[in-house]
């Protein structure tokens, strides 16, 4: 039951395809990443989708339709890098860096490093892609 104001003549209601979210949510499935060199900047490539809601997300990135997103990505460094050796995720929509996290080594353990953007689409152009670069060092496998 609805209690509707006085003088209301119209009632919109949205079907529930409008009220649909876009998100989608991939991981390596366990793989390393190969080929990070120091100084170059990779694209980390996604072995496994968990989910693709509106099927955006394909050949490494994520090609919304317009509006406004949050963007997140959280990469583990494990072993191979040398202590103090900046790591660096990136943000990229459309080719074009959106925001960086940098995070210096403690050790040569492991290492995770969350970056996270609130991203304006206009077009459908690939929103995401998450790359990451580390300085010089030894190399990570």
């Amino acid at each position: 039951m609805v209690n509707l104001p006085a003088g209301t003549k119209r009632v919109y209601i949205a079907p529930l395809a409008a009220l649909a979210r876009v998100a989608f949510s991939a991981h390596k499935n366990g793989t390393n990443q190969t080929n990070v060199a120091n100084n170059a900047t990779t694209a980390i490539t996604w072995s496994t989708e968990l989910f693709d809601v509106g099927g955006y997300f394909t050949a490494n990135a994520w090609t919304p339709p317009a509006g406004l997103y949050q963007v997140t990505a959280c990469l583990g460094w494990n072993t191979g890098f040398a202590d103090q050796e900046q790591l660096i995720v990136h943000l990229r929509k459309g080719g074009a860096a959106i925001n960086d996290v940098s995070a210096r080594a403690s050790g040569t353990g492991g290492l995770s490093t969350l970056v996270s953007a609130i991203v304006q689409v206009n077009a459908p152009t690939p929103a995401s892609r998450a790359r990451r670069s580390r300085s010089p060092g030894r190399r990570r496998r």
